[in-house]
């Protein structure tokens, strides 16, 4: 059954890595803890917003399609000890490509908090879904 495009949007951005077999990278979030997914956050604003959120103690999902960068940023969060974050690598060029990324992250999140959609060029480079 294909996951309704709100949901999507819910989801935000957690990675494609777990979908194949691959570790994401780093921490899960510690019970209680705020969860937030940050998509675009491997660079620019995106990259400033989930490193003042974690700031704040809550666990970020870092979102983008470069995983050194990712990792990275990633590192830097748990360097800070206040918050942590894990990466998911993914790309947003396809109804289909959000669709698996969104599975992925209702699939090894039970909650997320907040979404901060950092790639606002999206709704505009999508196809019409048909």
């Amino acid at each position: 059954m294909p996951i309704p495009f709100y949901q999507v949007l819910l989801a935000g951005s957690l990675g494609l890595l777990a979908m194949f077999g691959l570790p994401s990278l780093y921490a899960a979030q510690e019970p209680g803890q705020q969860v937030i997914l940050v998509t675009g956050s491997t660079g620019g604003l995106g990259r400033e917003v989930a490193l003042g959120l974690a700031a704040s103690g809550a666990h970020i999902i870092v979102h983008g399609p470069n995983v050194e960068r990712g990792a990275s940023l990633v590192d830097e969060i748990e360097r800070a000890g206040a918050g942590s974050a894990r990466f998911y690598a993914a790309d947003f060029g396809s109804y289909e490509k959000i669709r698996d990324f969104a599975s992925v992250i209702l699939r090894d999140y039970e909650r997320r908090d907040v979404l901060n959609q950092q790639r606002r060029h999206l709704a505009r480079r999508l196809p019409t879904p048909s």
